[in-house]
């Protein structure tokens, strides 16, 4: 993923750090549609990790584990059916 580097440019960020900062905010925005917009004022951290699960998607054409992709990508979570 890119992201702000030191001198003004853009730079390439990877890792398990990355991850979870990405995996962070999807949780963020999760509970911000949940909780704060009231569309499921009790949701567990079971379902976000259920919505997290059914958003992941595997490209085809990519072999797994994959160093440079990671395991999965997430669909935006306006395109889960909740």
């Amino acid at each position: 993923m890119y992201g702000p580097g030191l001198r003004g440019n853009y730079v390439t960020y990877t890792g398990t750090s990355a991850a979870a900062a990405v995996t962070a905010g999807a949780v963020a925005q999760i509970m911000q549609w949940a909780l704060v917009q009231q569309n499921d004022p009790v949701m567990s951290n079971a379902a976000i990790k259920n919505m997290l699960i059914r958003g992941a998607k595997r490209s085809e054409d990519r072999g797994y584990p994959n160093r440079e992709w990671g395991t999965v990508r997430w669909m935006s979570i306006r395109r889960l059916s909740i």
